[in-house]
């Protein structure tokens, strides 16, 4: 599947046979891929999206607030008026953890959108283990492993620079991050979620790593730099297991998102220009179904 859309596609979903994608731009024209439904989320804005376990719903983040979306209807059910940099729905779809722009590390009810739970902290990312009890949190170098019900610190992970992303295995006992620049490659590095203790630095691109993705049997991990080359390793040796590209031509593109398909049979990725061509034309993006 190859997919060029007229609107900003910011972060996308591998449901089965069909890819749900989130829009930063408000537009209404609808994809005629048969694998793409559309959500207009967040008008001008760089969107965080998450998707519940039961299929049921997203959860939309971005600085005009954070959206619950019905998945069916692609309407949104909840609007939470906060101003935030990143969201993570709990597993049991119950709770909202977010990162918003006032330093503070909010936890919200997913059905009535009212306030559980918050920290003073300056967090550019939250992301909830696969069991749901504990949240990981980045603020500048550090990971923070918190207890979920309290946000009690529970370990911190002191990094060489602020990571952009984070990753946990499907078991939970491992985290990966993205963002980070180091010896003129850029890493992907394994930390293990109980220690803190590094267990693999070996993984690295030749150019910024934007996204990565555990395989749903957490034998693998997808990664993908910005010059398009997207790289599985061997998450418990570090070893590259393949190479593709995320597009045949360069075009100095951008990779946004990547997933893998439930059956961890397939991998898909979002990226463009990020800008448009003209003064009236929208950035050029494209969704491929590389695997």
């Amino acid at each position: 599947m190859n997919l060029v859309s007229r609107v900003l596609i910011i972060n996308l979903i591998f449901t089965g046979s069909t890819v749900l994608f989130c829009s930063c731009k408000d537009e209404s024209e609808p994809s005629n891929d048969r694998y793409c439904r559309y959500i207009p989320s967040h008008i001008g804005e760089d969107a965080a999206l998450e998707y519940s376990l039961d299929g049921t719903k997203i959860v939309s983040g971005a600085g005009d607030g954070i959206k619950v979306w019905d998945v069916s209807t692609c309407q949104m059910i909840l609007h939470i008026n906060t101003s935030v940099e990143s969201v993570d729905l709990s597993p049991d779809g119950l709770k909202i953890a977010s990162a918003n722009t006032a330093d503070q590390v909010d936890i919200w009810d997913a059905i009535t959108g009212q306030l559980q739970l918050s920290i003073a902290e300056n967090s550019q990312f939250v992301a909830w283990s696969p069991d749901g009890l504990k949240l990981a949190t980045v603020s500048g170098n550090d990971i923070t492993i918190r207890e979920a019900s309290s946000l009690t610190a529970l370990l911190v992970i002191h990094y060489s620079s602020p990571p952009a992303h984070l990753y946990w295995s499907p078991d939970g006992m491992k985290l990966i991050a993205t963002g980070d620049y180091h010896g003129g490659n850029f890493q992907v590095p394994v930390w293990d979620t109980q220690t803190g203790n590094l267990l693999v630095w070996s993984m690295s691109h030749n150019s910024f790593v934007r996204c990565a993705a555990w395989s749903p049997d957490g034998a693998e991990i997808a990664s993908i730099g910005d010059n398009g080359i997207i790289r599985i390793w061997n998450p418990l040796t570090g070893s590259q297991i393949s190479e593709m590209y995320f597009y045949e031509q360069d075009w100095g593109a951008d990779a946004w998102d990547v997933k893998w398909s439930p059956d961890g049979q397939r991998i898909v990725v979002v990226g463009g220009t990020g800008s448009s061509s003209g003064p009236n034309e929208l950035p050029h993006c494209e969704i491929n179904l590389v695997m």
